[in-house]
């Protein structure tokens, strides 16, 4: 990965800026009588919505304080017409764990633990139809890293597979032209300063914005992505996960998640459809354990804290009790998930 060593980005005269008065939408809550998959869908985390001319390089802000830098004359329709006037985009800051979790987006990749910087999703419409990138172009985000920066940070791309958001690694091949629009913090400083905008396509590069970190992340398509990288983990092994017969079906689904590495996981239906396996987990560590299941047109619920210990490890055991769909996020919320 590429460093940029930036003591301060700045915004260039003539770039848009819209931010927080941008339209909020949050999707209803309304009870489903069929599948979970329907849940997470509706469960999707708050969207803002924001209203730029085309024609002016522009950097969203969004309400968590991600910056979304796009140059003007970049959009084009799916057939590759260029596209001028007002258009839309759509962005999702995912900041919690309980996010994550409505999201049904566990930052795992190929079986494998992210340590996550951020997870988003992004997209552009005109008039209700959906846009893509030109060919060749690319935008910028940038995320805060309060806890400092690494070489590791990578860019994975998230596809939604029957309601459940599967990471992969970005292609790193791709190389992106160098856009004019440029991601600032503040205009007041030196607005002559500009940042070095090219890239590679699956490059998180870092730099420093008023003494604070942050990561640069360059894309060149829209929806859902994930800044991050595989977890180094010394010792690990496999949690098994078990539930009274009555829990387990095809919509039963187990998250842990893993404060020190900032990452959630999840465990899959061994062959024998009896218990639950994990990926990996770093041994000596506490995590929070949730399960969330459908039966007979009602959603249950567990939660438990839980310990690490490879040496000794032995089944988990998990209780039930039945949660109103309404209910769920709030109850999420407030275990501090």
């Amino acid at each position: 990965m590429k460093k940029i060593t930036f003591s301060i980005l700045l915004l260039v005269t003539g770039i848009a800026i819209i931010s927080t008065s941008c339209k909020k939408n949050h999707d209803a809550v309304s009870p489903s009588s069929d599948t979970p998959q329907q849940f997470y869908a509706s469960q999707r985390n708050e969207k803002q919505v924001f209203t730029y001319n085309t024609s002016k390089d522009t950097v969203l802000q969004g309400t968590q304080g991600t910056l979304v830098s796009i140059g003007a004359g970049t959009l084009c329709t799916q057939s590759g017409q260029p596209v001028s006037g007002n258009v839309t985009i759509e962005l999702k800051e995912i900041t919690k764990f309980s996010d994550l979790i409505l999201n049904n987006a566990p930052t795992t990749s190929k079986g494998k633990l992210l340590k996550s910087a951020g997870t988003f999703y992004i997209s552009a419409s005109q008039n209700g139809t959906s846009l893509r990138l030109m060919d060749n172009a690319s935008y910028f985000i940038e995320i805060a890293a309060p806890a400092g920066t690494t070489d590791s940070m990578s860019v994975f791309t998230g596809v939604d597979l029957n309601g459940t958001i599967v990471w992969s690694p970005a292609p790193k091949s791709v190389t992106t032209s160098t856009s004019n629009a440029r991601i600032t913090t503040d205009p007041t400083i030196n607005p002559n300063f500009l940042a070095d905008s090219a890239a590679y396509f699956g490059n998180a590069d870092w730099a420093i914005s008023e003494g604070i970190y942050s990561y640069i992340i360059s894309c060149n398509s829209f929806g859902w992505i994930n800044s991050g990288f595989y977890a180094t983990l010394p010792s690990e092994c496999n949690l098994t996960f078990t539930m009274d017969a009555a829990y387990r079906s095809a919509y039963t689904q187990i998250y842990f998640t893993i404060p020190s590495i900032n990452s959630i996981g999840e465990a899959t239906v061994d062959s024998y459809f009896t218990s639950y396996i994990s990926e990996s987990v770093p041994d000596q560590t506490a995590i929070k354990i949730v399960a969330l299941t459908y039966s007979n047109n009602k959603y249950y619920i567990s939660t438990q804290d839980y310990f690490v210990n490879c040496s000794t490890q032995v089944p988990i055991q998990l209780t039930f009790q039945e949660i109103a769909e309404s209910d769920i996020e709030t109850t999420l919320q407030s275990i501090n998930i």
